[in-house]
């Protein structure tokens, strides 16, 4: 049996190399189930980036470069209710997957921010269409 940390998908329809066989990968969409299943645990995610990435105005990813991530779904505590109330159906309509991003968390909270802002703010949609790879 393949335990969650064993498993990755791929998006890529390329020929499954030896080390991809390793880690059993798996159809997007089963992936998917597997995350809206897993009670919130993390997760990585690496996708490609539908806009450039600036710093004080300098591009330090360029669009359509690749992003990692570890994030978690099934966070609801620093939502403030803004929106049409119905996340999961917008999301499935849309093909993203929205997630709470701990990384941007981290940072928000090392520059000063709340708790709370620093907690709103870390919401990431990713575009499905766009996993490259994703580990539960």
């Amino acid at each position: 049996m393949t335990t969650a940390t064993e498993t990755a998908i791929s998006n890529d329809n390329a020929d499954l190399t030896a080390e991809a066989s390793k880690l059993n990968v798996l159809p997007i969409a089963e992936a998917l189930t597997r995350i809206a299943n897993s009670n919130g645990k993390f997760f990585s995610v690496s996708f490609k980036r539908k806009t450039a990435k600036k710093v004080n105005g300098v591009v330090i990813a360029p669009k359509g470069s690749i992003r990692k991530m570890l994030c978690r779904t099934g966070v609801a505590k620093y939502v403030t209710g803004t929106g049409n109330g119905n996340r999961k159906a917008e999301d499935a309509r849309n093909e993203v997957l929205t997630v709470w991003d701990i990384a941007e968390y981290q940072l928000k909270r090392k520059q000063g921010m709340s708790q709370e802002s620093a907690g709103n703010g870390s919401y990431r949609r990713i575009n499905v269409a766009d996993i490259k790879e994703m580990s539960l």
